[in-house]
């Protein structure tokens, strides 16, 4: 009778990992589709042209892309499904040029998004200037972050 038992049992366990693998297989596993709005402000005296730009891997898409020159503002969208426990990250990157001085032609902005299942993102910036700032202003997270580009005082 304990042999009957266990072998019924092994068959519903087997069945319902076949289930799940084929769930998983076709994508039916999935989170919520995360939807970023950035908005980007300039304060320097320089105008900012795009380098490179990805919004994420296979499973993220611009739902607008980023402008190609910016001056003192844009934005830009991507929609993303990270998955059930993944992540998807994707990242901006523009260089500066017409600035006032012009020594400051040339310099290398960069932010960068990482979009999760659960709800925690992460955002950073980097720039090859060590006047300048490339960050995200705190009172802005979420999936709505503000980055910023500013002159370091001090």
């Amino acid at each position: 009778m304990a042999i009957g038992w266990k072998m019924r049992t092994a068959a519903v366990g087997l069945t319902t990992a076949g289930v799940l693998a084929t769930g998983a297989a076709t994508g039916t596993a999935s989170a919520e589709t995360r939807v970023m709005n950035a908005v980007f402000v300039n304060e320097i005296s320089c105008s900012l042209g795009l380098v490179t730009a990805t919004p994420g891997d296979r499973n993220a898409t611009w739902s607008t892309q980023p402008p190609t020159t910016m001056t003192s503002w844009g934005t830009w969208s991507v929609s993303a499904d990270p998955g059930l426990w993944g992540s998807v990250s994707g990242s901006v990157e523009y260089v500066t040029k017409q600035c006032e001085y012009p020594e400051m032609n040339g310099i290398s902005v960069r932010y960068t998004w990482k979009l999760t299942a659960t709800g925690i993102n992460y955002y950073g910036g980097s720039v090859s200037d060590r006047n300048l700032i490339a960050g995200l202003n705190k009172a802005h997270y979420g999936l709505n972050p503000l980055f910023i580009l500013t002159p370091r005082i001090g």
